[in-house]
């Protein structure tokens, strides 16, 4: 017998559609991008204007010029970033795996060798490029020349001339101003800032720019500033400091010193 239906509802059976079939989508890939301490292997590629040693590196998937503070060309480094842009990054040096070709041992006892930055030995902040040859030195300043007429001056068809040695690449200079600060005796001394650092001085007794006669200007300084017994000033530990600054100053042409405390 045929079905009636009790209600006329019953003769529409509701339909529903199946649902669609999930579409797996990939999360989209976080990129870590270089930050400020972030410890990179770079190869120093050349110097640029500022001193620093140009070095590019992709850091997730990223190109990034990286400019390092005292980098030869040729060296590769494991540095240490300290200031991140936009386009690039600033780093210092935490240790040299390979030594430039270019790189000749400095003359000065306190300068940053390869060797000081790898033992962690502390240095003197002033000279950038002792441990490069002088010729090098000139090369580069002239390259530095060359690109700031011909790419940011636009000025395309002028000649630029070989620069000009110094006859007198060492002792040249008649100014030098050194801070006050404590030796690792934990006395008042003076001497240049250590490198990287504000409050921490590298005592010294001689300096390859300055003239021939310095180390003895010291050491009559060094024995006034002993017996004055007073204290250096500092801004955090010793605002009521006495020492601060000394500036030494010598006449090229009348042999004269100038000795000022500030």
């Amino acid at each position: 017998s045929s079905h009636e239906p009790s209600s006329p509802y019953d003769r529409y059976v509701p339909y529903f559609p199946s649902p669609p079939m999930p579409v797996l989508v990939e999360p989209p890939r976080v990129v870590r991008t270089l930050r400020r301490g972030d410890i990179v292997e770079v190869s120093i590629e050349k110097l640029v204007i500022g001193g620093f040693g140009l070095a590019k590196l992709e850091f997730g998937g990223i190109p990034i010029r990286i400019f390092v503070e005292r980098a030869l060309p040729g060296q590769k480094l494991r540095v240490m970033i300290t200031q991140k842009k936009p386009q690039y990054a600033i780093a210092r040096i935490e240790a040299v795996l390979a030594e430039s070709s270019q790189a000749i041992e400095p003359k000065c006892p306190y300068f940053s060798t390869s060797k000081m930055i790898n033992e962690k030995k502390p240095s003197c902040g002033g000279c950038l490029w002792q441990n490069l040859r002088y010729e090098d030195q000139l090369t580069v300043k002239h390259h530095f020349v060359e690109d700031t007429l011909h790419r940011v001056g636009k000025i395309a068809d002028l000649k630029v001339f070989p620069i000009m040695e110094s006859p007198e690449p060492w002792f040249y200079r008649n100014k030098v101003e050194l801070s006050f600060g404590y030796n690792a005796d934990g006395h008042v001394d003076f001497g240049f800032r250590e490198q990287g650092k504000f409050h921490s001085i590298i005592p010294i007794e001689s300096c390859m720019i300055f003239d021939e006669k310095f180390p003895m200007v010291l050491d009559v300084v060094r024995r006034y500033v002993k017996m004055a017994d007073l204290e250096p000033f500092d801004y955090a530990k010793r605002p009521d400091g006495f020492w601060q600054f000394l500036i030494i100053r010598r006449g090229v042409k009348t042999g004269e010193w100038m000795v000022h405390f500030v």
